[in-house]
């Protein structure tokens, strides 16, 4: 089996937004169950590429990969919680 690439870290900075916007992320009431996150807010998103000199493309790059990162950490919380009998 070939061994994998080497990542750059430079090219992981759309995960690095993603986990440094974390906390700016909100819940929604699980009712009966446990809270569920919601997207991180575009404002945050808009904030951080400007704090980090990101162009319009990189914005919308930086957009749309928050967006997957996003849907599928919502997707983990409702199994995680299907699995756990909290839902």
């Amino acid at each position: 089996m070939p061994n994998p690439p080497e990542a750059d870290p430079l090219d992981n900075w759309c995960w690095r937004a993603w986990w440094e916007l974390d906390p700016e992320r909100q819940w929604a009431a699980g009712g009966m169950g446990p809270p569920q996150p919601l997207s991180i807010p575009w404002r945050a998103s808009d904030a951080w590429a400007e704090h980090h000199g990101l162009d319009r493309d990189e914005l919308a790059l930086l957009r749309q990969c928050l967006a997957a990162m996003d849907a599928v950490y919502r997707e983990w919380c409702a199994e995680k919680a299907k699995k756990t009998g909290d839902q």
